[in-house]
C-alpha cells in the first residue's frame, strides 16, 4: 500500500487495494485449514482474485491515467 499511494492516491491504496489485500491474505491463510486441498483453494482464490481485479480495471483508460500533466 505504502508504493501504491505515491503512483495513485492515499484513498485508493487504503481502501480499495488494503481491503483487498488483507481479504486475500485471511482466505489464503484460512486455505491451509482444508487438509488434502490446499492447492486447489489457492488456484481458485488466486482465479477468482484475478477475475475481480479484471472486472474493476477492465474500463479503466489507462493512456489517460498514466498521462503526465504539464502545468
Amino acid at each position: 500500500m505504502s508504493y501504491l499511494r505515491l503512483v495513485v492516491n492515499l484513498r485508493f491504496a487504503v481502501v480499495e487495494a488494503g481491503l483487498s489485500q488483507l481479504i486475500y491474505l485471511v482466505l489464503f491463510s484460512y486455505a491451509f485449514f482444508f487438509e488434502g486441498f490446499t492447492g486447489l483453494a489457492i488456484t481458485i482464490g488466486a482465479i477468482l482474485t484475478l477475475f475481480v481485479v479484471m472486472q474493476m480495471t477492465g474500463r479503466i483508460q489507462w493512456t489517460e491515467k498514466f498521462a503526465r500533466r504539464i502545468a
